[in-house]
């Protein structure tokens, strides 16, 4: 399964260590993509970039994608890996931020 969708956004940025609050039009488009690997298997991924259409710098993307495994009824075990980049860190801050994650969990 294959979602895709896109247009016109408002953003609202409150920066940490920032006074002044950012208002901005940008377009935005987004994915997301689920398939079912074997029976107890899935994997998902998901996907948003944004491009303010006031500033060509400004630019943002976030991604994860996600393996989980049902290995018992109602409990599985998944593996995430996430990016979050930003064409404009707030002052003091990288632009690119990463998550790993293994998590075990019990669906009920």
């Amino acid at each position: 399964l294959l979602s895709l969708e896109g247009g016109p956004t408002f953003i609202h940025e409150e920066n940490v260590g920032s006074t002044e609050d950012v208002d901005a039009a940008a377009a935005r488009v987004a994915a997301r993509y689920e398939n079912p690997l074997w029976t107890e298997w899935l994997l998902t991924a998901a996907g948003e970039f944004l491009q303010s259409l006031d500033e060509t710098d400004d630019q943002s993307f976030v991604g994860e994608l996600n393996l989980s495994w049902d290995f018992r009824a109602g409990w599985y075990f998944k593996a995430t890996a996430a990016v979050a980049w930003d064409g404009t860190p707030a002052p003091g801050f990288e632009s690119t931020d990463r998550r790993f994650v293994l998590s075990i969990g019990h669906s009920f």
